[in-house]
């Protein structure tokens, strides 16, 4: 069965380099101060407001830039840093990856037992 307003959602979706997935709020102020949200956030050469970016730890990357934002809904009330480039998911590609990993770990398993 399928559900096709979740899986539209979830084409919307978009994901920084930490995993967290980015609000509308993020991607409409990449919009307004024509951040390209498809590559990495280049500080020096941004010419919007200081407040609008900052700098952000990530685990492959190291410290980078990105999108400051505070979640009016979230509390407690801090800012959070999005760094791009921002990503989608494909749960499906990832679910075909996996499936074909499961069957060469059993196809292993079942040699190991049979011989």
């Amino acid at each position: 069965m399928q559900f096709p307003v979740l899986r539209q959602y979830e084409r919307e979706n978009h994901y920084d380099q930490t995993g967290r997935l980015v609000p509308k709020g993020v991607l409409d102020l990449a919009t307004t101060y024509n951040i390209d949200i498809h590559q990495p956030l280049n500080m020096a050469s941004f010419r919007g407001p200081a407040e609008v970016v900052g700098e952000v730890k990530t685990p492959d990357v190291g410290v980078t830039g990105g999108i400051v934002w505070e979640d009016p809904k979230m509390e407690p009330r801090m800012k959070r840093v999005y760094p791009p480039p921002f990503t989608k998911c494909d749960r499906e590609a990832d679910m075909r990856q996996a499936y074909r990993v499961f069957q060469e770990r059993l196809k292993a398993e079942s040699k190991e037992k049979n011989g």
